[in-house]
């Protein structure tokens, strides 16, 4: 029988469970643990481990990068994983000879969030022309998708020896693309449609691991600098400019591909399997990739007159994106909004209030 004796830690066993479980801090604990000797050595006695992540990062910052202009600039990002796996020691025998002697992960499994603050605004003003209702930005998604396809092909041909890049130029074909990878896979259309929609470079996106994707600022900008002008003075007592910009791109089902994982099981011998499109199956299912944007206003123009009237003008503008993996689909609506306000003060208002028992009073 161990005894703790330090904030928990065992000194018999080699400080178990560890520093970085007495602080907290992110580790793989079950390889910890059998390295360590703290497991039974029982082919028969499968142990059951999950890990939960969650990562939080919110920035702020505050620019006045001309008198009377005051921008804000807000980024977050959000990512979390739960894992869960079935973890069992291999005599390296029998029915475990396909796998060395030790402690090893059976079946798991992964479920991921992300969100991040992002920037789409350079496709957020393109006409979709008819009769496709195609778009400058879709041209480009439609095109980024080849440039994927080349790129994880060629990856690919680093790590198997036992594949050859080829092309498959058949348009029509839905294995249109790199032997392995056409455009209907789910890793390219995901790269391509972030390359598209984000204005940037394929080569410069991972591909897969959301979590290392930048994240972007959005802002929030104000003006007041026309009440210096003479003659704003003269007609009002205040007027102020505005402008403000939200972008959010969403990865939504993101889990272990279990097809995959039960094709690894049946063929461990075989590392890469692929679907019935003969795609190279990846390690992540995607459900849908999203990005909400909104100019919330654009611009607006709020003021005050000295006849203590008020005017309140926004033009507005808010797009969402939808890529589907489940159908391969890639849907966008747009929307535009004005909002008037008008309002008057009236000074000197008296009202009379009788109380129940009471003098009558008159406030103003």
């Amino acid at each position: 029988r161990t005894v703790p004796v330090f904030s928990g830690l065992t000194p018999e066993s080699d400080f178990a469970p560890g520093w970085k479980a007495a602080l907290g801090l992110p580790h793989d604990l079950p390889s910890l643990a059998a390295g360590s000797g703290w497991l039974l050595e029982n082919p028969r006695q499968p142990l059951r481990a999950t890990e939960a992540t969650t990562r939080n990062i919110t920035l702020r910052a505050q620019l006045e990068p001309l008198q009377d202009m005051r921008i804000t600039l807000n980024a977050n990002q959000t990512y979390g994983r739960q894992a869960s796996y079935t973890y069992r020691y291999s005599t390296g025998t029998g029915l475990d000879s396909l796998f060395a002697q030790g402690f090893h992960a059976f079946n798991p499994q992964e479920v991921l969030t992300y969100s991040s603050s992002w920037i789409s605004w350079p496709t957020a003003f393109d006409v979709s022309k008819e009769p496709e209702f195609g778009s400058a930005a879709y041209d480009q998604f439609r095109a980024a998708r080849l440039e994927v396809s080349k790129r994880m092909a060629d990856a690919q041909a680093l790590i198997d020896p036992n594949y050859a890049t080829s092309f498959i130029a058949d348009a029509d074909s839905s294995r249109y693309g790199y032997d392995g990878f056409s455009v209907l896979h789910s890793d390219v259309l995901a790269n391509a449609f972030l390359a598209a929609y984000g204005n940037r470079a394929t080569s410069n996106l991972p591909i897969g691991e959301y979590r290392s994707l930048p994240f972007f600022p959005n802002w929030n900008a104000t003006y007041t600098g026309l009440m210096r002008l003479k003659a704003v003075r003269n007609v009002f007592t205040a007027l102020s400019l505005s402008h403000s910009y939200t972008s959010t791109m969403t990865v939504a089902g993101l889990q272990t591909h279990m097809l995959r994982a039960q094709r690894l099981q049946d063929n461990p011998l075989n590392p890469f399997p692929r679907n019935d499109n003969f795609d190279i199956m990846p390690e992540r299912q995607v459900g849908q990739i999203s990005v909400s944007e909104s100019f919330a206003p654009l611009l607006g123009v709020d003021l005050r007159t000295k006849t203590n009237a008020s005017f309140k003008l926004n033009y507005g503008m808010m797009r969402q994106l939808n890529l589907s993996m489940a159908n391969n689909q890639l849907t966008e609506s747009k929307s535009k909004d004005i909002t008037v306000g008008v309002g008057y003060i009236i000074k000197d208002v008296q009202f009379r209030i009788v109380e129940q028992g009471g003098a009558p009073r008159t406030i103003k």
